[in-house]
């Protein structure tokens, strides 16, 4: 699920004074060359603009047993400016905490991070862990380095101190719209997307680390599902790629 900033639920207060001119010269956005990820889905499956917007939509309408928030904050890792983009990631984490996972005990939080910042991961996993409400890291995958770096380690074993799920949030690479180098190639459809993706997961050194690339509904071994997804989600887990024709199947 992923709310949206509005006068309801604004992101301003949770800036701390020192940074919000900053966020006021758009230094919070990635630059953008006018290309665009063919991937991406731009509709409004329900207007989450108020806190209450997303129960009613969402978790009433349909027998969802969990809604797990999509906090913006997942692409602050891009950021130019090291300190504002970890600043902003409280803040993100803050502004989910009070607008949204206090209203229904169905949502679950996700932590944004700066993946530049592991000291400053560490510290804001552990305050965010504090409430059980977090279930898991979220970030964008399009990072400077691959994922087995090892400047991640820090990052990735609080992870695993605090009981969270490390999850990546696949959308913006390919969209030359950031200055990483995995920014520069654009796919020309999901077999190439879904193998390019692949390649910036690579397994961690030490036994019993394993990420896996989930399409569609979710993924069955995550802490919050409790082996309660419905069958269909979980066949659809693996159906994405195996049907595509010529030289791009995945």
């Amino acid at each position: 699920m992923h709310p949206s900033v509005s006068a309801e639920t604004p992101i301003a207060s949770f800036i701390p004074k020192s940074f919000r001119e900053a966020v006021a010269q758009r230094m919070t956005g990635a630059p953008v060359q006018g290309y665009a990820n063919p991937f991406r889905v731009e509709r409004l499956d329900a207007n989450c603009i108020s806190q209450e917007e997303p129960r009613a939509a969402h978790l009433d309408r349909y027998p969802i047993i969990y809604g797990v928030i999509q906090s913006p904050g997942n692409a602050v890792s891009v950021l130019h400016h090291n300190d504002l983009a970890t600043t902003m990631a409280t803040a993100w984490n803050d502004r989910q905490s009070e607008h949204y996972l206090s209203r229904d005990e169905r949502l679950i939080g996700s932590i944004a991070i700066n993946m530049y910042d592991p000291d400053a991961d560490v510290t804001e996993i552990r305050r965010c862990t504090a409430d059980r409400r977090f279930r898991q890291v979220l970030t964008c995958s399009a990072q400077d380095r691959l994922l087995g770096h090892r400047c991640y380690f820090p990052t990735y074993e609080a992870c695993v101190e605090a009981g969270v799920v490390f999850a990546l949030h696949p959308g913006r690479e390919g969209a030359r719209t950031l200055p990483t180098p995995h920014g520069t190639h654009a796919p020309g459809d999901v077999g190439e997307f879904r193998p390019a993706l692949a390649g910036r997961i690579l397994v961690c050194p030490w036994h019993g680390w394993e990420f896996d690339i989930v399409s569609g509904q979710g993924a069955p071994r995550c802490p919050w599902s409790r082996g309660r997804l419905p069958r269909r989600n979980r066949r659809r887990r693996h159906s994405r790629g195996r049907h595509l024709a010529g030289p791009h199947r995945a």
